[in-house]
């Protein structure tokens, strides 16, 4: 029976592709506010992946051929209060991966020698991520470089600045954000893999106290 019970896991696939329709639909225009709602969301969908994979095990074991037989095991296995999906549950709601990203870009642009425009994160803004699940600073400062890379591209794209290599400029901008929305997107999905495989772990370890 124990050897049944490993054969289940959570989705994995299936949160990755919802996390980056997620980021599809919502980093489109890179804000501080557009970020948190994107890890919210990130968020919620691994809670839900868990939590199916939860309500998968409890009906695996209640019904069907891999049912426990025991009646006593069974009851206890399934008790609305104690039994696993209550426990899991419980589980979920102690270890919940939150996430707050709290940034703060408060200057006007400035003009940099290389005549790149840039904004400045002053001492008033905070920076810092307060996280069950993402605790990496360079993940945070990889948040504030792409809501400063956006909002100098805006400018720098608004203000059609003087320059010789403007449309070079313009595709490099381009460039790295792209690049640095696609490094926090998979770090976001690779923190919340983390969290579903814990999960999953306390879930095996769970099972075997109903002999799984």
């Amino acid at each position: 029976m124990e050897s049944k019970a490993h054969d289940y896991h959570p989705d994995l696939e299936e949160m990755k592709r919802l996390v980056s329709e997620k980021a599809n639909a919502i980093l489109g225009e890179l804000t501080d506010a557009n970020l948190n709602y994107f890890v919210r969301e990130a968020v919620s969908v691994a809670e839900s992946i868990l939590e199916k994979y939860v309500f998968s095990i409890r009906k695996v074991f209640s019904n069907g051929e891999l049912a426990i037989k025991d009646l006593v095991e069974k009851e206890r296995f399934t008790n609305y209060k104690t039994g696993y999906q209550q426990t899991m549950l419980d589980w979920i709601q102690k270890n919940k991966p939150i996430i707050r990203l709290e940034m703060g870009i408060t200057s006007p642009p400035l003009q940099l020698p290389e005549k790149r425009w840039h904004f400045v994160i002053m001492g008033t803004g905070t920076v810092g991520a307060i996280a069950l699940l993402i605790g990496h600073r360079w993940w945070t400062a990889l948040a504030v470089e792409m809501v400063v890379l956006a909002a100098s591209y805006f400018v720098y794209k608004k203000e059609k600045c003087d320059s010789n290599n403007y449309d070079v400029d313009l595709k490099q901008y381009e460039s790295e954000i792209r690049i640095k929305k696609e490094t926090f997107v998979y770090e976001t999905i690779s923190q919340l893999e983390k969290w579903l495989r814990k999960g999953e772990a306390y879930s095996n370890e769970l099972l075997t106290t109903f002999n799984l």
